[in-house]
């Protein structure tokens, strides 16, 4: 912790990785998205029997759409045996869906559950759900 009150890591607004390089902007990420071409989903396999097993705990590491997909969540809590693990800040997102069981874990910290321990290490990444959120969760 920093003497804010608040981890090194955090500015009282924003998360950032400190000491390396930053994410790159919003014109980055729309050059980006222009350039690049979408891959083919594949096919669908229809041998496939669905099969999910008790699911104990749900980690996501951060918040971008292809990590953290709220229906999957949904109908991963309404089983009502997952407990879910997110980085700070996280759990409001998951709690605003009725999504309970939830803990939040910072950079440092670790979680005890079913027999297993969780670490939260630094990642060189960002977190954003939108153009006006970026890095406002861990």
């Amino acid at each position: 912790m920093s003497d804010r009150g608040f981890p090194k890591h955090f500015d009282g607004r924003r998360f950032y990785n400190p000491g390396s390089p930053q994410a790159r902007g919003f014109l980055d990420v729309l050059r980006w998205k222009l350039r690049s071409r979408p891959e083919p989903s594949p096919d669908f396999i229809s041998d496939v029997e669905p099969s999910i097993p008790p699911i104990h705990a749900v980690l996501i590491s951060h918040n971008h759409f292809d990590h953290l997909d709220l229906p999957t969540l949904r109908q991963l809590a309404a089983r009502g045996s997952s407990t879910f693990v997110v980085a700070a800040r996280g759990a409001r997102l998951l709690r605003s869906q009725r999504i309970e069981s939830v803990h939040e874990l910072d950079w440092g910290e670790s979680l005890a559950i079913s027999g297993f321990i969780i670490h939260c290490v630094p990642a060189l990444h960002f977190s954003a759900r939108s153009i006006l959120d970026r890095n406002k969760t861990l």
